[in-house]
C-alpha cells in the first residue's frame, strides 16, 4: 500500500474545478487497492464539511501547520498548484518554503506537482501585471523542487519543461457529467443549448452574451434554453424570445443524461485555455456540441473552430444535424484519450517514478 497526500487550496464540499478534480482522482486512486490517500486542505474547514477521515483543515496560508503534517507523514505528496488558490495574489511563497523543507526532511518521498494554472497577467494598472515576476518565480521553484510536473495544457507543458530540464506531461481535464459509453444521435436529442457552470459565470454568460446564445440558437435550431442550476434574479426567463428554463439542483450522477439528451452547451472560455475547462470537456464527453462565444484565435490541444467546437462569431445562419453529428463525433474522440482512466494511469506512473 502506498501512503499519498494530496495538498490542495480547495476541497468538497466546496464546490470548484480544482476541488472537484482532487476529490474524483482521490477516489480512484483509492479504488484501485494500492494507495492510502490522505488530503490537507489549505482552507478553514466549512461548516457543512462532514468528518472524513484522513482529510484535513489547516486553513489559509497556515506555513507550521503544513509543515508538521509533512514532516510526519510517510509517503509521497502530491501538490495541486493553483496559485491563486493558495494566495489571493498568486503568489504563495509561503507554499515554496514549506515545500523546501519538505525536500530537506523526506528525501525519500517523491513530491509531484499538478499545475492547474501559472501566473497571471493584466494591464499596468493591476496588482497581476506587477506581481507576475513573483507569481512566475514562485512557480518555477515549486516546478523545480518536484521530482515530476504534470499540467492540463500544453503551452503550460512547455513552459515548465523549460524550466525545469524535464519533460512534462499534459493531459486536459476530465468530463465532471460522466463518460458515457454511447450517447443518442444528434437527431434524437432535445433542440436546447445547454447553459452550465458556476453560478456567477451562468449569470455572466445571460447578463453578457444574449446575442451569441440567440445566434447559436437560430442557426442550430434550438428552441430553447436550459440554466442548468437553480433560478436567480440576474436570469432571463427568455432571450431574444427564446424561452430559459431552469433545471434546479441536478445531483452528478444525473448531469449526463441531461447533457446526452441536448443538442448543445454554451461556453464563453478562451478557446486556447478549453484543455483546463471541466465545462468543455463535460460537452465532450456526452457529444454535446460547444458553441462559444470567444474570439476565433488558435486553440491549441489538438482543437480546432467548426471541426470541434462553433464560434457564435463566424456561425453560418443554418447548421444541419449531419454537420452537428460530425462535431460531436469529433468532440467524443478527442475527450477519449484524456478521460478519468488515462489522468488515474499517469498519477500512477509518476508515483512510481516511471
Amino acid at each position: 500500500m502506498r501512503n499519498v497526500c494530496l495538498v490542495v487550496p480547495e476541497f468538497p464540499p466546496r464546490s470548484g474545478g480544482v476541488a472537484d478534480y482532487t476529490a474524483r482522482i482521490r477516489e480512484e486512486l483509492i479504488a484501485t487497492g494500492n494507495y492510502a490517500v490522505d488530503v490537507v486542505c489549505c482552507r478553514e474547514r466549512p461548516s457543512d464539511a462532514a468528518d472524513e477521515a484522513g482529510v484535513s483543515w489547516i486553513g489559509e496560508a497556515n506555513r507550521r501547520k503544513l509543515e508538521k503534517i509533512l514532516r510526519e507523514f510517510r509517503g509521497d505528496v502530491v501538490l495541486q498548484c493553483s496559485a491563486y488558490g493558495f494566495q489571493k495574489r498568486g503568489v504563495p511563497l509561503w507554499l515554496a518554503s514549506v515545500l523546501k523543507h519538505f525536500r530537506k526532511t523526506n528525501s525519500h518521498a517523491r513530491l509531484v506537482t499538478m499545475f492547474h494554472e501559472l501566473g497571471g497577467s493584466g494591464p499596468i494598472t493591476t496588482s497581476g501585471f506587477w506581481l507576475s515576476p513573483a507569481q512566475w518565480w514562485t512557480l518555477t521553484t515549486i516546478a523545480k523542487m518536484s521530482d515530476q510536473c504534470i499540467t492540463n495544457r500544453s503551452a503550460y507543458a512547455r513552459f515548465l519543461a523549460k524550466a525545469t530540464g524535464r519533460d512534462v506531461p499534459s493531459l486536459p481535464v476530465f468530463s465532471h457529467a460522466g463518460e458515457p459509453d454511447a450517447v443518442p444521435p444528434i437527431s434524437g436529442r432535445k433542440r436546447r443549448l445547454l447553459v452550465f457552470g458556476s453560478k456567477s459565470w451562468r449569470e455572466r454568460a445571460f447578463r453578457e452574451d444574449n446575442a451569441a446564445m440567440t445566434k447559436a440558437c437560430r442557426a442550430l435550431r434550438l428552441s430553447e434554453i436550459l440554466n442548468v442550476g437553480e433560478a436567480t434574479q440576474l436570469i432571463p426567463e427568455q432571450v431574444e424570445q427564446i424561452p430559459v428554463r431552469n433545471s434546479g439542483w441536478v445531483a452528478k450522477d444525473e448531469l449526463s443524461q441531461l447533457f446526452r439528451e441536448s443538442v448543445a452547451g454554451y461556453f464563453s472560455y478562451p478557446v486556447d485555455f478549453l484543455g483546463k475547462s471541466t465545462i468543455f470537456s463535460s460537452y465532450c464527453a456526452n457529444g454535446t456540441v460547444p458553441v462559444g462565444a470567444a474570439p476565433n484565435i488558435p486553440a491549441g490541444e489538438g482543437l480546432r473552430v467548426s471541426e470541434h467546437y462553433l464560434l457564435a462569431e463566424i456561425l453560418p445562419d443554418h447548421l444541419a444535424d449531419g454537420e452537428l453529428q460530425v462535431i460531436s463525433d469529433k468532440v467524443r474522440a478527442w475527450y477519449h484519450p484524456h478521460r478519468v482512466a488515462a489522468h488515474v494511469e499517469l498519477y500512477k506512473q509518476v508515483l512510481s517514478g516511471r
